[in-house]
């Protein structure tokens, strides 16, 4: 297993919190950030393992036709 770092950043594209989470490879680590970044009010999210980018995901706010609530949707885009 391979300890990758979690950077959630703000509206400035910012560093805001950073966390470590064990995973076995790139995708668990981009899988487990998507869901911590349902669960948190920042925009994104960054994964890093040690000093290569493994990838970035982003929030989207948006309401479908004939739902009440908005509902959050995540988009993740590749490494550096």
């Amino acid at each position: 297993m391979t300890v990758y770092q979690m950077y959630f950043v703000d509206e400035a594209d910012r560093i805001a919190l950073g966390e470590d989470v064990e995973c076995v490879d790139d995708s668990a680590a981009l899988r487990t950030a998507r869901a911590a970044l349902r669960h948190r009010d920042y925009p994104a999210v960054e994964v890093w393992d040690h000093t290569k980018r493994v990838g970035r995901a982003k929030r989207f706010d948006w309401v479908a036709p004939g739902m009440r609530t908005p509902e959050s949707r995540v988009q993740a885009s590749p490494g550096a």
